[in-house]
């Protein structure tokens, strides 16, 4: 890299590129120094920008970060571009402008699994519970018993517990109670035991401390969530 900026000092490239060989050796103020002295000369080079905005994220300054995006985000509007936009809106607190971000990106890769997931929280985040319910669904759905996306039980179970949250939200309760329940479940009889005690311990005496699904533990959890009382404690559980 020394010997291609003696070569061809003006050639903004070389000069992005010897960023990210900064930020490869963790220095990343002199990275974003050089790539700052890149996009003041050359405020169309979109590669400067999106490094610029990845490191600007890093130390927290969501707002340049977003104005570098959005010169990017014009002039090249690619799936990365638009989801790392996507997590600056959510950093910055608009999880709907993350949400429109996500349905462009999905445009252009439809049915893609992890960014099905991303535009349903951030969809969850905005309080749009129905539109992020069809994404969850999307990504939870089973054909013929067997789930249409292969995952590990802990990260089905996370993505259960989110949909469940958002039923907690539409007020569905007995919907959220048997998304938790089969949450819980993927983490056998521990994790199952585990939610029993919290439900014993909030004063729901009559659930069975047998690490096995029963109507009492649906029928607790159903109440605890209409009541918000533990569905954080359950999460542990899990």
């Amino acid at each position: 890299m020394a010997i291609a900026r003696k070569q061809a000092p003006d050639d903004p490239d070389i000069h992005a590129t010897y960023a990210v060989t900064l930020e490869s050796k963790l220095a990343h103020l002199e990275a974003l120094r050089e790539l700052d002295a890149v996009i003041r000369k050359y405020p169309e080079h979109v590669y400067a920008r999106q490094e610029a905005a990845r490191l600007l994220m890093k130390f927290g300054h969501y707002q340049v970060a977003l104005q570098n995006l959005n010169v990017v985000v014009e002039r090249r509007p690619t799936v990365n571009v638009l989801v790392q936009r996507s997590e600056t809106f959510l950093a910055l607190g608009k999880p709907q402008s993350a949400a429109a971000d996500l349905s462009a990106a999905l445009k252009i890769e439809p049915n893609q699994f992890m960014l099905t997931i991303a535009h349903a929280d951030a969809y969850a985040a905005a309080g749009l519970g129905e539109l992020a319910l069809r994404d969850y669904d999307s990504a939870l759905t089973m054909d013929h018993g067997v789930p249409l996306y292969v995952m590990f039980d802990n990260d089905r179970a996370k993505l259960l517990a989110k949909r469940a949250n958002v039923y907690i939200q539409l007020k569905r309760f007995d919907d959220a109670a048997h998304d938790m329940v089969t949450a819980i479940g993927l983490g056998g009889v521990p994790a199952i035991l585990r939610a029993q005690v919290l439900l014993r311990r909030n004063g729901f005496a009559d659930v069975p401390l047998d690490g096995h699904d029963s109507p009492q533990l649906r029928q607790a959890l159903t109440a605890c969530f209409g009541l918000d009382v533990c569905f954080q404690g359950i999460m542990r559980a899990i």
